[in-house]
Order: structure tokens, then C-alpha cells, then sequence
């Protein structure tokens, strides 16, 4: 006798499909992205009591991964593709009538400000597109959620693994100048590039310098947890944070270096730096509320990181001459912190303003630098065409960054986008250096189901 049972679950299922472009404009152009994307999110809610949500893309690369004559042999190179999770988990929103609990590879985006969120450090930065600053890439956690009356929320995390933050393709062209190495080593090289009749390319050498990527193993006690209490308090929204963890950008610990010298050409022989992600405890703060007379925003959110300190030790050698270089980084606390404001104008036309000390990759007072951003958008043609323009200004190398963008929506389920990405400064500046990335332009068409 067989007995067969159906039954059925309800669930939403949305996503867009995106095809997108982009040109690098300096010098020769060249495609540098081309993407297209399918991204699907499922989630349902039974009865209240249990919530399931997953969300991932399936992304066409474009370019051919053709390395050898087997590769054209091989589908998937001559057209690459990848599956890329964006979040999925479990949630129990009502456990004893009141208690949020949440296990799975979660997004979890703390702070007030506009996307320079220094206390926002449970997920590390996906860089791999610049122009999509912001994103984050999911980590494996648990979290829990207890409401305190009308008084606070306490939120706990517990993060079992470590994951790094995804680099952007341009990071590749990242010279010395922007690496932190003992200040040593930037003496030494200006020194060599004064002796006559030597020839020496330092951008060649660093690039051709192996860069090893060292992660904490998976062992208890390199994870990490977060606590934040946050609530509502005479009109203005509040929280405090503490995060234990590590800095999801590497910086250099060891490494050595084997030159040599040949034809007039000075250049590397052999040469190895190895990468670390330094262990932080950090204390948050964050509020925003609204200026009821002005009807302006206001936000205020800041970071204050305490780092385990490195060692760096970075050796080098030249036929019989050997040496080493030897400083200590991280030595103490480091405050990164964004105030700004935004206004809402009648009929739509929004604009906003941000003090920013202390980029996402900028680890210790040594790298700590200051910027203005700012901007604004607007629709016209009732909404079917909008238009924003927002820059960042470096104060402290005079650099900028500029980014205009214009949408069409022929209808009302799609869009289509064209801007750019512009940045100008010298070649040591922040945005002016190569592994900013160059200028860009862009097109994008997008349609949601």
C-alpha cells in the first residue's frame, strides 16, 4: 500500500535581470565590464512564526577565460559564468512571543550615515565593482534581536568564520605609493632613482612583487561578535555599538625582496609580501533625527578602533648587501567618523552633504585621511527620467571623484541607465592613483519582476 501526500508552500519571488557595460576611458579605450545578471529572491512567512528568505545572481562575465588551447575546448571558459550568493537564512521572528532569532549568510548594515558607515562592521566591502560602492558581502552568523519595551533594542552577533573583503581588478595596479610599507623602504627608493646612469622602474617592480593573502584559520577564537543597543530618544534615533573582529582589508606584514642589476636595469629578482587582516575591538556611536523648523536631516556616526599592532619586517638583498627594514603599525586607537546633512526640496529635488574622516580602507592614523561628499538627484517627466550627480573631495591631497548618472524609464518595471565615473588628481592622491581604477563611463539596462 503506498500513501502519497502534497502539499504546497506560497512564496514571493522577485529579481531583475541586468545587462551592463562599461568603457575605460583613459588612454586607449577598452571595455573593462561586461555583465549580464539574472537575480532572484524567494522568501515566504509561515504563519508568522517562521521566515525564510534566499536571494542569489547568476552572472554572465563576458569576457572569455581562454588561457590554453584546452580552454577553447571548454564551454564554461569561452563563456564564463558564476553563481554568487547575496544572503539566505532561517528566522524565527517570535520565539517566546518576542524574541528575533536569525541564522544564515546574513547582511547586516549598521550606522545612520550614507554609505560611509564606520560602525558597519559585521560585512566585509564587495569592491569587485567601484561604482556599486556599498555593497557587502554576506557572512555565516547568528543573530538575535531582544526589544526592551519602547526603551532600546539589544542586537547580538556571533560571526564563526572570517571572510575578507573583495578587491576591485584595479587594486592590481595599486603602486608603492599606496601601499603602507616601512618608511624605510619609500627613503631607499628615492635614493636608487638618484644614481646616475641606473635605470630603475619601481611600478614594474612592485607589481611583479608576489602578494599572499594570510587568513585566520577557522578555529573559535577567530571569530568574531558584535553587540549594539539602539532605540528612539527625544526624537532622535540612537545606538551603541561594540565589535570584536578583524579589518577586512589586508595590510602588508612581512615580506622580502631579492634584487638585482643587469644592463643598466635595476629590477626584482624574487620578491614575497605577505598579507594580514589585523585584529580590531571597536566602540560605535550613531544618531540622525530631523530638524523639524528646517525640515533638515542631520546624522552624526563615528568609530572608535582599537587595533592589535603589527609588526612589519620587509628584507631585502643585493648581491652581497643585505638589510632589513623594521616598523611597528597600529600602534593606537584610530577614530573614523561621517556628520552630514540632506534636504528634501518641494517637488522632489534632494540633495545632501557629508564631512567623512576615514575611508573603508584606511586602517591606523597613519592612513586616516578627510573628504567632503556631496551631491543631489531629481525626476522630471513625472519620474520617468532622474538625474544625480555626487563627487567626493580628498582635503588633505586635493583629489576628487565625480559621478553623473542619468535613468529612462520607458516603463515603469524598466530602466535605462548611462554615467560615468571621473576622477582627477596627482598620481600619489587618493583618487588620482592607478588602483582608483580611471575613469569610466556606462551603460546599464535593467527590468524587475
Amino acid at each position: 500500500m503506498n500513501f502519497i501526500i502534497f502539499f504546497t508552500i506560497s512564496f514571493s519571488l522577485n529579481g531583475y535581470i541586468q545587462s551592463y557595460w562599461r568603457v575605460g576611458t583613459e588612454g586607449r579605450a577598452n571595455f573593462s565590464w561586461i555583465q549580464n545578471t539574472l537575480n532572484a529572491k524567494i522568501q515566504e512567512n509561515i504563519k508568522d512564526r517562521v521566515a525564510l528568505y534566499g536571494e542569489a545572481e547568476l552572472d554572465y562575465l563576458g569576457f572569455p577565460g581562454v588561457k590554453d588551447f584546452n580552454d577553447l575546448l571548454r564551454q564554461e571558459r569561452i563563456n564564463p559564468f558564476r553563481i554568487v550568493d547575496r544572503e539566505i537564512y532561517v528566522q524565527f521572528p517570535k520565539v517566546f512571543g518576542f524574541i528575533d532569532i536569525k541564522m544564515g549568510d546574513l547582511i547586516e548594515k549598521w550606522g545612520t550615515a550614507d554609505t560611509f558607515n564606520p560602525t558597519d562592521l559585521i560585512n566585509p566591502y564587495n569592491l569587485e565593482d567601484p561604482l556599486e560602492f556599498g555593497e557587502s558581502i554576506p557572512v555565516p552568523a547568528i543573530r538575535v534581536r531582544i526589544p526592551f519595551g519602547d526603551l532600546f533594542t539589544l542586537t547580538g552577533l556571533y560571526i564563526p568564520i572570517f571572510r575578507p573583503a573583495q578587491l576591485p581588478i584595479s587594486s592590481l595596479k595599486a603602486g608603492v605609493e599606496a601601499t603602507p610599507l616601512p618608511s624605510g623602504i619609500y627613503d631607499l627608493i628615492e635614493d636608487i632613482k638618484k644614481i646616475p646612469g641606473i635605470n630603475v622602474n619601481m611600478e614594474e617592480i612592485f607589481h611583479s612583487v608576489e602578494k599572499i593573502p594570510v587568513l585566520p584559520d577557522s578555529s573559535p577564537r577567530n571569530s568574531a561578535f558584535a553587540l549594539k543597543a539602539g532605540g528612539l530618544l527625544g526624537g532622535f534615533d540612537w545606538s551603541i555599538s561594540f565589535y570584536h573582529g578583524r579589518e577586512d582589508m589586508p595590510l602588508p606584514a612581512t615580506g622580502s625582496f631579492v634584487m638585482n642589476y643587469e644592463g643598466g636595469r635595476f629590477f626584482l629578482k624574487e620578491g614575497k609580501i605577505f598579507l594580514v587582516y589585523p585584529e580590531i575591538n571597536a566602540i560605535g556611536f550613531d544618531t540622525s533625527t530631523s530638524i523639524p523648523f528646517l525640515d533638515i536631516g542631520f546624522w552624526f556616526e563615528g568609530a572608535v578602533i582599537f587595533p592589535s599592532s603589527i609588526t612589519q619586517e620587509i628584507n631585502y638583498e643585493y648581491k652581497t648587501m643585505k638589510g632589513s627594514f623594521v616598523e611597528e603599525r597600529l600602534k593606537s586607537p584610530y577614530f573614523k567618523f561621517t556628520a552630514g546633512i540632506d534636504y528634501t526640496f518641494k517637488g522632489g529635488f534632494y540633495t545632501n552633504i557629508q564631512f567623512v574622516r576615514g575611508f573603508f580602507d584606511e586602517i591606523g592614523n597613519e592612513m586616516i585621511k578627510n573628504y567632503i561628499f556631496a551631491g543631489f538627484q531629481d525626476q522630471i517627466l513625472s519620474d520617468r527620467i532622474r538625474y544625480r550627480l555626487f563627487g567626493g573631495y580628498t582635503i588633505d591631497d586635493n583629489s576628487f571623484v565625480i559621478y553623473p548618472e542619468i535613468g529612462f524609464m520607458p516603463y515603469e518595471e524598466g530602466e535605462i541607465v548611462v554615467g560615468g565615473y571621473i576622477l582627477t588628481g596627482s598620481k600619489e592622491s587618493k583618487f588620482g592613483q592607478p588602483g582608483a581604477g580611471g575613469d569610466q563611463v556606462f551603460l546599464k539596462f535593467k527590468a524587475s519582476f
